[in-house]
């Protein structure tokens, strides 16, 4: 019987993300975009940017990204291609591993800002206007129904997180793909129809979360 993958601590964790691991510690960049072993893009000021690091081989890639999982208790391989944890710093991380991921494994980790981010804060980054926090918060306390849309890494999670603003009752935000349009290197993936398997393109699914 296999033993557990021990729990990636803050200070583990550098060392078990391997060539990616500074990123993570740089707080200028807010996502890191592995697609494959050769290309590793990161977010910075909104901006994608592809980035000289570079993993030594798919399997290299591989090991990091089930050392990720594994400590959360999952697992990814050939069954389970796809899989969701969190570091211990609470950056969100998506994998996707062949055959699912045609040109190889993809991880993504979406890094959050440090402490949390009041109205003023939100004001002063020009993310949003007192008058508009003030309808806001007038629709919260009518109790209606609020959607909140946009790409990822706009803000969505961040404005429902503010404490004048946080609904009492259910609101959905939704990330649109569209986002990614442009980017030069868009993941090709696979799905499959009973036992085989298709190729096809594409800029990432919908994801949609409530919050409570």
């Amino acid at each position: 019987m296999n033993e557990p993958a021990p729990a990636l601590t803050v200070s583990n964790q550098y060392l078990a993300l391997g060539p990616i691991a500074p990123l993570l510690a740089d707080p200028n960049v807010t996502e890191i975009m592995v697609m494959g072993a050769r290309d590793v893009y990161v977010e910075v000021g909104g901006k994608i940017l592809l980035t000289p690091i570079r993993f030594e081989s798919d399997s290299q890639l591989l090991q990091v990204i089930r050392a990720i999982v594994e400590s959360v208790g999952r697992r990814v391989d050939e069954d389970n291609p796809l899989g969701d944890a969190r570091l211990a710093d609470g950056s969100r991380v998506h994998v996707a591993i062949p055959p699912v991921a045609v040109d190889g494994p993809m991880l993504t980790i979406r890094k959050f800002v440090r402490g949390p981010l009041d109205m003023a804060d939100l004001v002063r980054l020009g993310s949003c206007s007192q008058s508009a926090f003030g309808f806001l918060k007038a629709c919260v306390e009518a109790r209606a129904n609020v959607l909140v849309s946009g790409g990822s890494g706009s803000g969505k999670t961040t404005l429902l997180n503010v404490p004048r603003t946080r609904p009492s009752c259910s609101c959905a935000s939704v990330t649109w793909p569209a986002s990614r349009r442009g980017h030069p290197h868009p993941p090709a993936t696979a799905s499959r129809c009973g036992t085989s398997w298709s190729r096809r393109f594409a800029c990432g699914p919908i994801a949609s979360s409530s919050a409570k």
